[in-house]
């Protein structure tokens, strides 16, 4: 017979919403390779080619910035992005947040 939906065999488990610590820790890793790494990553960023730039840029904002909820965005909603003057350091604020030259 199996358990009913929300019914565990382990009342003292972890509640809902709490991270694994390997996840926990993989994040972790992750922030210290990119904060060790910061200035290598610049110079072979400074090394794409325009396109392969905005790429790596939409692959990293998913892990900087949280995803929209759906009611977070209405359908008359609009974003203006506005590229002002693409040659400059694009993680120079980053760093400058962080405390790292």
């Amino acid at each position: 017979m199996g358990l009913k939906k929300g019914q565990t065999n382990n009342p003292a488990g972890r509640p809902n919403g709490t991270p694994n610590r390997t996840t926990q820790e993989i994040r972790q890793l992750i922030i210290d390779f990119v904060n060790n790494n910061i200035d290598d990553m610049q110079a072979v960023y400074n090394t794409l080619e325009p396109d392969k730039k905005l790429l790596m840029l939409e692959k990293m904002i998913k892990y900087i910035v949280p995803p929209a909820k759906e009611n977070d965005l209405n359908a008359s909603d609009s974003i203006n992005i506005n590229f002002i003057n693409a040659s400059k350091d694009p993680f120079a604020r980053m760093r400058e947040n962080a405390g790292i030259d």
